[in-house]
């Protein structure tokens, strides 16, 4: 199948998105196979449903958010998403390929540090 990946997730108008590295363009149809979103710990899954056929890939990346969203919704912050990759080529399919990535925490501003008290103000 070539090398596809990493998965990896960005930062999009609405909220995170999964974006797939595509260095070179595969042979044939790449299925794209999703499983719910799972505990960070987890890195295995085997119920994995169909999204899609992979969409053809820009600047070196293909956007799979549409795809999984559709399907699973959309991750919460600490989850980790798990997917499998299937080169389909005149009918024959190869062995999947799984990729995962953490969905990153929504980072708010820096707390601010406590003051300090001295012992002369006590």
């Amino acid at each position: 199948m070539g090398v596809l990946g990493p998965l990896m997730t960005g930062d999009g108008r609405d909220g995170v998105t999964l974006l797939l590295g595509v260095p070179k363009v595969p042979a044939g149809h790449v299925l794209v196979f999703g499983a719910r979103p799972c505990s960070p710990g987890r890195r295995y899954c085997d119920k994995l449903r169909y999204l899609g056929p992979l969409p053809a890939p820009k600047g070196g990346m293909s956007e799979i958010t549409a795809l999984y969203y559709e399907k699973h919704g959309v991750p919460p912050p600490g989850s980790r998403v798990i997917i499998a990759l299937q080169q389909q080529v005149d009918g024959w399919r190869g062995i999947p390929r799984r990729l995962d990535v953490v969905i990153p925490s929504r980072q708010g501003p820096a707390p601010k540090p406590k003051p300090r008290r001295t012992t002369a103000e006590a």
